[in-house]
């Protein structure tokens, strides 16, 4: 298997296209904080929404493609698995 590390940042539309059709087995997005200030706080840039809307287009068109590859996220936080609610944080 064949394996690709990112924090989503330069992940726009030309490369997840890109890599979705590499013959990849896996990308892993790995997400800093949980929220826009703590990912400003935890990476040094306010890139929170472009690594966002990155993520979304790369689900959406794996998703078009029939989902040939396995994406997976791993959010690396400072806060409890009680007090993260990704679904709080997009509503």
């Amino acid at each position: 298997p064949i394996y690709f590390f990112t924090n989503g940042i330069l992940l726009d539309k030309a490369i997840s296209d890109g890599l979705l059709d590499s013959g990849l087995h896996r990308i892993i997005v790995s997400l800093i904080g949980s929220d826009r200030q703590s990912y400003k706080r935890l990476c040094g840039v306010d890139q929170w929404d472009n690594v966002i809307a990155n993520i979304v287009h790369l689900l959406k068109l794996n998703n078009t493609k029939g989902n040939p590859v396995d994406i997976r996220i791993d959010i690396r936080t400072n806060l409890s698995i009680r007090k993260l609610s990704i679904s709080k944080a997009y509503k």
